[in-house]
């Protein structure tokens, strides 16, 4: 069916396309082809894997006919056949490739012969479409600042006994295609840090839970010490970082 849902695939991933076909008339097929033309940005064409079929790369079809596929020399009432090829997405993530909701669609068709009601050969045809989208990959990066960023920070470094030194937390995000939403980034302080209260941008979506404290609202499960949130929107290829501070106990 040509109005079928999308299948949904993992970037990078090998995508695997099983066809199958069969003959439901009543008289015999012959000279059976089947092609799938595939198109989209998204399209890796090295990484078409044709099985027993032809791969032409320059127009990115594939071809099935009774030169590589015996059966689909005659095809009598009732019967049919099965092939396969895989493919993969091209890699957009940490590179300046822009991809936006990327997606991969195959066009099959499948031609014959058969003698018609008159007694004539005659050529019969059938087309259908199918897409594949490529989920979204994020990348996380975390890094510990002190003499640099956007936050100043104070006390010595290494640390020492009796004196407080400051740092900042980087978090970066980078999405790589399609549009995150309600995504976030949880953190657990250890007993002997404590976070200041300060952000930047001061306008991220952050929230800091204390030891002990329970969120609020129907569901909510109790959170451990010093447990840390920040949740927003994230926009296909943009990159974001959020920094907050906190501060070392007392060297010893």
């Amino acid at each position: 069916e040509s109005g079928a849902a999308p299948a949904v695939a993992a970037s990078r991933s090998p995508v695997r396309v099983e066809i199958e076909w069969f003959n439901n008339l009543p008289t015999p097929v012959t000279n059976g082809e089947l092609t799938v033309a595939l198109a989209g940005a998204a399209l890796d064409k090295t990484s078409v894997e044709a099985g027993r079929g032809l791969y032409q790369s320059t127009k990115n079809w594939l071809v099935w006919n009774q030169a590589n596929s015996e059966n689909l020399a005659t095809l009598a009432p009732g019967e049919g056949g099965r092939v396969s090829f895989s493919f993969t997405s091209l890699d957009s993530t940490g590179t300046e490739l822009a991809l936006r909701d990327p997606a991969v669609s195959l066009a099959l068709t499948f031609r014959g012969r058969r003698i018609g009601e008159d007694g004539e050969s005659e050529t019969i045809e059938t087309k259908l479409t199918r897409a594949v989208r490529f989920s979204s990959t994020a990348q996380f990066s975390a890094r510990v600042l002190h003499a640099s960023g956007a936050l100043a920070n104070r006390g010595p470094l290494p640390p020492k006994v009796g004196e407080e030194t400051t740092y900042t937390i980087v978090w970066s995000v980078l999405n790589s295609t399609n549009d995150l939403r309600e995504a976030s980034v949880r953190a657990v302080l250890p007993p002997y840090l404590r976070w200041l209260g300060i952000q930047a941008p001061a306008n991220e979506n952050l929230a800091f839970v204390p030891a002990g404290a329970e969120g609020g609202g129907r569901g909510a499960s109790r959170r451990r010490r010093g447990d840390g949130a920040a949740r927003g929107r994230l926009p296909s290829g943009a990159p974001a970082e959020f920094e907050s501070g906190r501060r070392g106990a007392d060297a010893s």
